[in-house]
């Protein structure tokens, strides 16, 4: 994702299908955020890689059974973090559930780790 394109940041992959096709927006200027932040721990984000790990092992604790990585999902937020500083701009939708309130307030701090310019 490069040429300063508008990133939209989706609570999840249905709503980030449902927000590409509805407002017919480019290939790659979608990121699901696919980390259930209402479920878990959730302890200060000092490093992107070790927050992925800790909420990965988590997630697999709860399905041993099928594995979680958010690599797996091709429009992961926290896979494709760096896509962010490559945007002219990032807009962040939510709903009113806590998950998606708590992914309201958690973006500030990702952006910060990011060094972007809030």
């Amino acid at each position: 994702m490069s040429d300063g394109r508008e990133l939209h940041i989706a609570p999840g992959s249905s709503a980030g299908g449902c927000m590409e096709q509805a407002l017919n927006l480019p290939r790659g200027s979608v990121l699901d955020n696919r980390d259930l932040l209402s479920c878990g721990p959730l302890l200060p984000l000092r490093t992107l890689d070790e927050w992925k790990r800790i909420r990965e092992e988590y997630l697999q604790a709860l399905t041993p059974e099928s594995p979680f990585f958010f690599a797996d999902f091709h429009r992961d937020l926290l896979t494709n973090a760096s896509t962010i500083q490559e945007a002219e701009s990032v807009t962040v939708w939510v709903g009113t559930g806590l998950s998606e309130q708590l992914l309201l307030v958690w973006m500030p701090q990702l952006l910060r780790l990011l060094n972007n310019d809030l």
